[in-house]
């Protein structure tokens, strides 16, 4: 499996490479603390790109009963509106730690959580029609390919973050945001 997930990367990564030189839009998202991080000079290859920047917002901001925080690299226009958080934050009540029983079986908690919640699923819909409106004024103005704005970055987790503590260091690195897109 580790090779088909490694195939897997390696394509996911290059579609959205393809799809920004081919002036399109391409966003991917994935738990803060997803394994998908891990390949750090890959993806920092691709968040340094000019137009692109990461997004991080909770799903709880989005009507669930749980925190997970997730990313979106992306180089959409308006998608940096998913990282504005909610007047009023839901009480998180569940932790995803551990296992459960659902629908008759024993499951890891985090299999409850793979879904996007509806508001989140409406949320990224609204904002895409919005960059599409944004990509079609540009286009009649004959002006650039609408992409987000460097000031709206708001760091990918270092790979030091994302390392699990039962990886054997030696030593291990400071914690801290990467910054750099939309270059």
């Amino acid at each position: 499996l580790v090779s088909e997930s490694n195939e897997l990367v390696d394509w996911t990564l290059r579609a959205c490479r393809s799809l920004y030189l081919a002036k399109g839009w391409f966003s991917l998202e994935k738990p803060e603390y997803s394994w998908l991080w891990w390949f750090h000079d890959i993806i920092l290859a691709l968040y340094r790109m000019p137009g692109v920047i990461a997004t991080r917002c909770k799903m709880q901001w989005f009507g669930t009963s749980f925190v997970k925080p997730i990313i979106f690299l992306h180089n959409l226009p308006t998608f940096w509106q998913l990282g504005i958080p909610p007047e009023t934050e839901r009480n998180a009540v569940l932790s995803l730690l551990g296992k459960c029983e659902f629908e008759g079986r024993t499951v890891w908690k985090t299999a409850l959580s793979q879904q996007y919640p509806p508001d989140l699923a409406v949320k990224v819909a609204e904002l895409s029609l919005a960059a599409r409106h944004l990509e079609e004024l540009a286009c009649v103005a004959g002006s650039d390919f609408p992409q987000a704005a460097s000031e709206d970055d708001m760091g990918l987790p270092s790979v030091k973050d994302v390392i699990p503590d039962w990886v054997p260091w030696t030593e291990r690195p400071k914690a801290g945001l990467v910054r750099g897109g939309a270059g």
